[in-house]
């Protein structure tokens, strides 16, 4: 869509009023406005004369109480508590559902990450971030996540879905969002992340001791996603008319473009598996990709639309576009399953296509997040839904 292919500061687009409050520097929308003025305003003096006017146009047609009652500046007694969320971010992110060690699903929507618990149908929430959250990781041991969210100096927050604590934060790099990131495979040492700067740096950190270890301007144009190579040795990151393979050499990434030759053509490429040793990429006119290095090897009909989620694991890997298919690979690329989403979907949903997708193989279950902000979560080996709809629906 030409809307998802957005880029720059019109990607996500915020406000200067909205900075401030999400920043903490205001804490409302309308300290904003008692300070500055009308929106759109700038500097301390537009507050006054017609902009003024303009914003509290009520002042000259209001009289003050003739006995004006006490003020009780103390806070009410009673305070509110996150129950339930509804919906999930899937109209601007892709492969942004995860597994955690126990069985729970974790997602994010707005600034929310949601840790779901199937057995007893409970949400529990990381409530850290201070702007909406577009990237998510999954750490190798099941337990920690990265998040990546919006803002002037976007923040990464490295957490535990058990305990919901906070493990580390990372800021000061990126500008204006953390678009994508991955963690190492094996021990996940490594966390990766790209930016929504003008170059969308690409940024390698030693989480744990919130290190930077290396860093390199990135392509001009919008990344999709980004990942590590089996063995770690690569660091593959794909988007709007490229790929590109980075090696680290001390502090510094040392780029390849991605060849195509032949067997492929230049479009948006909007995810990436893996087949072994070797990135599957998912198109924008719904093919797999296979390279081999930074080499096109092969190319493979997958989906009558775009693939915009791919998982990959080591029983094989699974696709999902926007033709409402979810397809189950094996590592060979050859389809053992082929289930049809929209047969699940009712007159009451918002009927999206496939955004996300996570695959539990030992007990036999695929969560699929829509673009429409649902989740479901099907059997891998008939497809048929495990609850009987989305578990969280979402709306308007």
């Amino acid at each position: 869509d030409a809307e998802e292919l957005k880029d720059g500061a019109a990607a996500y687009d915020r406000s200067q009023e909205q900075y401030a409050v999400n920043e903490g520097q205001k804490t409302s929308f309308f300290e904003y406005m008692e300070e500055f003025g009308e929106v759109g305003v700038t500097g301390r003096e537009g507050g006054g004369g017609d902009a003024f006017a303009a914003v509290k146009p009520w002042l000259n047609r209001i009289v003050a109480p003739s006995a004006v009652p006490q003020t009780e500046p103390s806070p009410p007694p009673n305070e509110l508590e996150l129950d339930w969320v509804y919906g999930y971010r899937g109209q601007d992110c892709r492969n942004n559902i995860f597994y955690n060690s126990q069985g729970s699903i974790i997602y994010h929507t707005a600034k929310v990450c949601i840790v779901y618990e199937r057995e007893k149908h409970l949400q529990r929430f990381m409530l850290e971030h201070t702007d909406d959250i577009v990237s998510i990781a999954m750490h190798p041991d099941g337990v920690h996540v990265a998040t990546g969210a919006l803002g002037r100096w976007p923040t990464i927050i490295v957490w535990n879905s058990i305990t919901l604590s906070t493990v580390r934060k990372l800021q000061g790099f990126h500008r204006r969002a953390v678009t994508a990131l991955n963690f190492s495979k094996g021990d996940g040492k490594y966390l990766v992340s790209c930016g929504q700067d003008v170059d969308h740096c690409i940024a390698v950190y030693d989480w744990r001791n919130g290190n930077l270890i290396a860093n390199a301007k990135g392509e001009a144009r919008k990344v999709m996603a980004v990942d590590f190579s089996p063995d770690n040795s690569t660091i593959v990151q794909c988007g709007l008319d490229h790929i590109q393979f980075w090696r680290r050499q001390g502090r510094n990434l040392m780029m390849r473009r991605g060849i195509l030759g032949k067997k492929g053509r230049i479009q948006p490429l909007l995810s990436i598996a893996w087949a072994g040793p070797f990135a599957v990429v998912g198109t924008c006119d719904g093919h797999l990709y296979r390279f081999e290095g930074h080499m096109l090897r092969g190319s493979l009909k997958a989906h009558d639309k775009s693939v915009t989620a791919l998982f990959s694991c080591p029983d094989g890997i699974v696709s999902g576009g926007r033709d409402r298919r979810i397809k189950i690979w094996s590592l060979g690329l050859e389809c053992r399953h082929d289930f049809d989403l929209a047969k699940l979907q009712d007159e009451k949903s918002l009927k999206g296509g496939v955004r996300a997708l996570c695959w539990e193989p030992a007990v036999n279950t695929i969560t699929v997040g829509t673009r429409g902000g649902e989740i479901y979560e099907l059997s891998s080996i008939n497809g048929a839904d495990l609850h009987g709809g989305p578990i969280p629906t979402s709306h308007c």
